[in-house]
């Protein structure tokens, strides 16, 4: 009778950890994209990257250069990466994840710098996944600062909390001492 109420117990534990949906602070995210149809027309089209990203979602953040890694980019970026990030404001809105890189600021590509930016929406937790708003970037001195609005973006990789993977170790754990045990 023990050992049947805490199976039960740890059953419960993982299917509680594992089964509902957590909106816990911290996030880490890999967001791989491919933005095409620049306007004006730009020197390199399709543009793709894949970059990773720590943060913790229930703050505002604003040009981070640490908790970003820049995978792939196949063009180039004279400064940092980094990112901003804004929280939804309520329930009923979403919130905003933008990368880019920090020369003149993640919200900004001016003409004539090498820079880009993307803006990705509806980042945590929404069960639909990010939504790609727009990308834009410069090619350098002289150039003008290309649009584009048809970007789309691979599977998101959510990468799983230590704790929950601890949770997860305790509960297998605790199934193998029981199944010893008998």
């Amino acid at each position: 009778m023990r050992t049947t109420r805490v199976s039960v117990l740890l059953a419960g534990l993982c299917l509680g950890t594992f089964g509902l949906p957590v909106h816990a602070a911290p996030v880490a995210l890999t967001i791989e994209f491919t933005a095409t149809g620049f306007s004006p027309a730009a020197p390199v089209d399709p543009v793709t990257g894949r970059i990773t990203v720590n943060f913790d979602n229930s703050t505002f953040i604003f040009d981070e250069t640490t908790g970003i890694t820049l995978d792939a980019l196949n063009i180039a970026l004279d400064s940092p990466i980094a990112f901003s990030y804004l929280p939804a404001a309520d329930p009923q809105s979403i919130d905003t994840l933008f990368i880019g890189g920090v020369e003149n600021g993640v919200f900004d590509v001016l003409d004539g710098t090498t820079d880009f930016l993307l803006e990705v929406a509806g980042v945590t937790p929404n069960p639909a996944g990010p939504v790609p708003i727009f990308m834009q970037y410069s090619a350098g001195l002289g150039s003008t600062v290309f649009l584009s609005t048809t970007v789309t973006l691979g599977p998101p990789v959510l990468v799983a909390e230590p704790g929950a993977l601890a949770l997860f170790g305790a509960a297998l754990g605790g199934f193998a001492a029981l199944r010893r045990r008998r």
